[in-house]
């Protein structure tokens, strides 16, 4: 394996295992609710009751709608991861074709020559790619 090909399969690395997906919990909490105080009861505890399941219930509206902003952060990174993961392997395999096809004549000093632009200009894409994926998850994860 050449020093491109080890350099391109790194920064496949970097991306992992891929996307993540499902983060989300909004719906449950959404669907459950403290218990109502029954209408006959009229006293300090049931008082103390209704107030206690109204800030329940502010404070499950609170967590939400945070992890529905969460759950939409996490899939434009999983995007983002997944994109720049294929936009790699298109990368990589673009490379190893081509490498291959250039093999063959790589006793003549300009195909070597060529060799050695494809090696650059292959790891340079690569690493674009994962610049670029680095932004996107960086803008992803810092938005206001």
């Amino acid at each position: 394996m050449s020093v491109s090909e080890e350099l391109l399969a790194a920064m496949q690395r970097l991306f992992g295992d891929g996307a993540v997906t499902g983060v989300s919990h909004s719906s449950k909490v959404r669907e459950q609710a403290p218990p109502e105080v029954p209408a006959g009861w009229e006293s300090g505890a049931a008082e103390g009751l209704a107030q206690t399941g109204a800030r329940l219930r502010r404070t499950g509206e609170d967590f939400a709608a945070t992890d529905d902003d969460l759950s939409s952060r996490v899939d434009a990174v999983s995007a983002s991861v997944r994109d720049g993961s294929s936009q790699l392997s298109q990368i990589r395999e673009d490379h190893r074709i081509n490498r291959a096809r250039l093999a063959a004549f790589a006793d003549d000093p300009e195909v070597a020559a060529r060799v050695a632009e494809l090696d650059r200009v292959r790891v340079q894409d690569g690493s674009n790619t994962v610049k670029s994926a680095q932004g996107q998850v960086t803008g992803a994860m810092f938005r206001t």
